[in-house]
Formats: C-alpha cells, sequence, structure tokens
C-alpha cells in the first residue's frame, strides 16, 4: 500500500481540472486529518475517523464543516482505491472495509 503523497495527489486533482481553491481546500483538510488522526492517512481506520467525527462536534463545527472533512477524505482515498496504491480501511482487528 503506498503512502500518501500530498505532490501526487495535488497533480491527479489537477488533471481533473478541479479549481485551485477546491484543491487547496482538499490539500489542507488531508493536513489536518493527518495532524488529528495519524501521519498517514492511508492506514485510517474506521474507528479513528468517527473520534474524530465526535472531536469536530465536540468543537461544535457546523455539518457543513464536518461534510467538507467527509469528502475529503473520501476523495483522497477514493484517488488511492482508483489506482490500486489503497483497497480497504483497516477496522482494527476485523475485516478491513471501505469507508466510502
Amino acid at each position: 500500500m503506498a503512502k500518501y503523497n500530498p505532490i501526487e495527489f495535488a497533480e491527479a486533482l489537477r488533471k481533473e481540472k478541479v479549481s485551485e481553491n477546491t484543491l487547496n481546500s482538499y490539500l489542507y483538510d488531508i493536513e489536518v486529518l493527518r495532524s488529528k488522526i495519524k501521519p498517514d492517512i492511508t492506514k485510517i481506520t474506521e474507528e479513528d475517523f468517527n473520534s474524530f467525527v465526535s472531536y469536530l462536534n465536540k468543537e461544535k463545527k457546523s455539518p457543513a464543516t464536518i461534510n467538507r472533512y467527509v469528502s475529503s477524505l473520501n476523495k483522497v482515498l477514493s484517488y488511492y482505491r482508483v489506482n490500486r496504491k489503497f483497497k480497504s480501511i483497516d477496522k482494527g482487528d476485523g475485516p478491513k472495509k471501505a469507508i466510502f
């Protein structure tokens, strides 16, 4: 499984012709997720992400903000999955399950 590479991910987003604002938002969100959850975002577990969402709720973040983080995470994980660099979310001891 490949490790998250922000430069590679940004290049892929540019090929999709996303706006610079969207690209920067994705990259920012992923860096926040990496700092709050795990440095290698491709190793995030469902439990990790659920804890992060709980943290956002406790911080009184709006549903739109929470949805943006969900969208950003799904985008990066989808990129790794489509490019066969990432296949699933690790649920710990149980079976692996995709989060999206």
